[in-house]
């Protein structure tokens, strides 16, 4: 409650502090801001600060203006998003998450990540949640667009189930940048791609592509369609079983 406490105060110091560094006040914002590092050095994993649609929290320091920009610092630091309307989730971690609102509103704008990132996401799709998680140098995500892009080197996994057959599609790859786009529902490997697929329903075992120049899947679609730039493919479809007589 304390971390809480002292981090809606240093944001409220910074939003009426503005440029009054010069001044007893601005001074006081400082020694406030001084103070906050120390306790929530001390403390980063229960330190945590909500506006709008995220949650920022397990950083060692924040700074910003609130309603404008925050920026959060710490090995642990994570910022938790959801979207209302679709029930979609998302979690970013990183040493370091900069959120920047919308002027006028409580709905964050843009996301930005940077060291030793980790993403991970449920989205709810008819045949079931499809559940995704990626790594890589550095993280973008805008909200209006609703994807996220990761910085490379980068890895990327999804997943959804298959209602019909009960089974489960999967993706995974490395490639030097890979882009999310869960309202279009594709997924993008650019630069350097290896990648794995799994279809149970239409391969005979997983499909590998190497060395290719951009892999592009739309994971609505089942089975996976994907567009193959260049590379390496090798897979084996799943033989029809002769219908018993």
């Amino acid at each position: 409650m304390a971390n809480k406490l002292s981090v809606a105060v240093a944001f409220a110091l910074l939003c009426l502090g503005g440029t009054l560094a010069q001044t007893q006040a601005g001074r006081a914002a400082r020694r406030a801001g001084h103070i906050l590092h120390k306790r929530q050095n001390q403390a980063s994993k229960s330190a945590s600060f909500t506006y709008g649609d995220v949650t920022l929290s397990g950083f060692s320091r924040i700074t910003g203006r609130l309603g404008v920009v925050a920026e959060a610092v710490g090995p642990g630091t994570t910022v938790d998003m959801m979207d209302q309307n679709h029930k979609a989730t998302g979690r970013l971690q990183a040493k370091q998450i900069t959120v920047y609102w919308t002027q006028g509103s409580t709905q964050a704008q843009r996301i930005e990540a940077v060291g030793s990132v980790r993403y991970s996401g449920v989205q709810p799709t008819p045949g079931g949640e499809q559940r995704v998680r990626g790594e890589g140098s550095k993280a973008i995500f805008v909200r209006a667009e609703n994807k996220i892009t990761l910085f490379g080197p980068a890895t990327f996994y999804a997943e959804q189930p298959v209602p019909d057959t009960h089974t489960v599609q999967t993706v995974s790859g490395t490639s030097n940048e890979v882009i999310y786009d869960a309202t279009k529902q594709t997924l993008t490997f650019n630069g350097n791609v290896n990648a794995t697929i799994t279809m149970p329903d239409t391969l005979e075992g997983p499909a590998h592509i190497a060395g290719a120049e951009s892999i592009t899947l739309e994971l609505a679609e089942r089975p996976y369609t994907f567009n193959v730039k260049l590379g390496s493919v090798e897979f084996h479809p799943k033989q029809s079983q002769p219908k018993p007589k």
